[in-house]
Formats: structure tokens, C-alpha cells, sequence
């Protein structure tokens, strides 16, 4: 159970680290294809819609990064006696990686910024999952 929960884990760093470090996961190529796909749109308006939807996905990715990074840490002997602090920083640790790679790239930026905004996915998805727990612990029969 161990092995195949951080498998996963594994497998979607490296999904992630790999699309990241690819041209077509640059704005500049977002802003290509959304023109394409929506011709009536102004070019202020695409590009608008394409900060909030890499921004989304900047959330998005490192909440559901923070399930299964918490599930895998969970079953892991020596880490589950803190398993929100463990999480937030292996996350975190991941969040940092993949900006610091993506400035290794002419058509990627590496950004603190986005490591911030990482954090808001990370502490959303630990806050949930506190949640989560809270009630499982008050619910009947517990």
C-alpha cells in the first residue's frame, strides 16, 4: 500500500514537471489557441482569460497534488505522526522544484509568485482535509 500510493505520487510530479517544462504549456501558447478558438474574444480579454486559467490550474494542480501526497504520507510509518506538517512540506518542496525548473526554460518563468499561489491550493486542500477528519471523529459510533 505504501509502494503504490507514492507511486502515484511519483507519477503525477512527473506529469507535472514534465508538462510544465513543455512550450505548449506557456502563455504565449495558451494565448495562441484560445485566439483560435475564440475569434470574437479581444485580445485583452484572452489574455485575461488566460491569467485566470493558468492561475486556476496553478490552485487546482497543487490541491489535488496535496490529496494524494497526504494519503501516501498517511500510510508511510515514520511521517504519519504529522501528517499535515509533512504534507504541507513535501508539497511546498514540489511547488518550489517546479518553478525553479520552469526558469531553466526561454519560453517558461520560474515565480515566487506562483509558488504563493501554489501555497493556496496546498493550505485549501489541508484545510478541507482537516475538516474532513474533524468530523469523521464526531460522527456516531466514533
Amino acid at each position: 500500500m505504501v509502494f503504490l500510493r507514492w507511486l502515484i505520487v511519483i507519477c503525477y510530479v512527473a506529469v507535472l514537471l514534465i508538462f510544465s517544462s513543455q512550450p505548449a504549456s506557456s502563455a504565449h501558447s495558451m494565448t495562441k489557441w484560445l485566439l483560435e478558438m475564440f475569434p470574437n474574444l479581444s485580445r485583452a480579454q484572452i489574455s485575461a482569460l488566460v491569467f485566470y486559467i493558468r492561475k486556476g490550474l496553478h490552485v487546482a494542480g497543487y490541491f489535488f497534488a496535496t490529496g494524494i501526497i497526504f494519503q501516501a504520507i498517511n500510510v508511510t510509518p515514520r511521517l504519519k505522526k504529522y501528517p499535515y506538517l509533512a504534507t504541507f512540506i513535501f508539497t511546498l518542496l514540489f511547488a518550489i522544484v517546479d518553478e525553479w525548473q520552469q526558469s531553466f526554460f526561454p519560453f517558461r518563468t520560474g515565480s515566487v509568485k506562483d509558488v504563493v499561489l501554489d501555497s493556496v491550493g496546498i493550505l485549501s486542500a489541508l484545510g478541507l482535509l482537516k475538516i474532513n477528519q474533524q468530523r469523521k471523529k464526531r460522527a456516531p459510533g466514533n
